[in-house]
């Protein structure tokens, strides 16, 4: 998404989502905010580059037990099928809202990833740690 980390950890999750999704990315914080261990959750929404330019992401959230509470998010870029579905006007299947179940962590290291963690951390008022 090519933001530099320290300006992830500097601004609010909020400034990088579209403004006509923010009320529905705030909702879904909200809601992993009140989800016990074990569920997980799911989102589709639009996240800005650092060119201005808005991609899609479907994001998965998950919330972790243990003595601190965590939340696990990954994202996966689904422009291209945005942009076929509107070419060919085959609309976009939705996806679910909640499913139930353990979680294994598998996040990647590439920015999106980043993103989300550090989003999801400060959606579910978690803090989140610098590594």
């Amino acid at each position: 998404m090519g933001w530099p980390l320290q300006e992830l950890y500097e601004r609010p999750y909020l400034d990088f989502v579209h403004p006509d999704a923010r009320a529905k990315v705030a909702a879904f914080a909200d809601q992993l905010a009140h989800m016990p261990p074990g569920q997980s959750l799911q989102v589709e929404t639009r996240a800005r580059r650092r060119d201005g330019v808005y991609r899609w992401l479907r994001c998965s959230a998950a919330v972790a037990g243990g003595p601190e509470p965590m939340v696990y998010l990954s994202g996966t870029d689904t422009t291209d099928l945005h942009e076929y579905n509107e070419i060919h006007k085959t609309p976009t299947r939705p996806i679910s809202s909640r499913s139930v179940g353990r979680w294994r962590e598998e996040l990647s290291a590439d920015e999106v990833a980043t993103f989300w963690r550090l989003a999801g951390a400060e959606l579910a008022g978690l803090g989140y740690a610098r590594t």
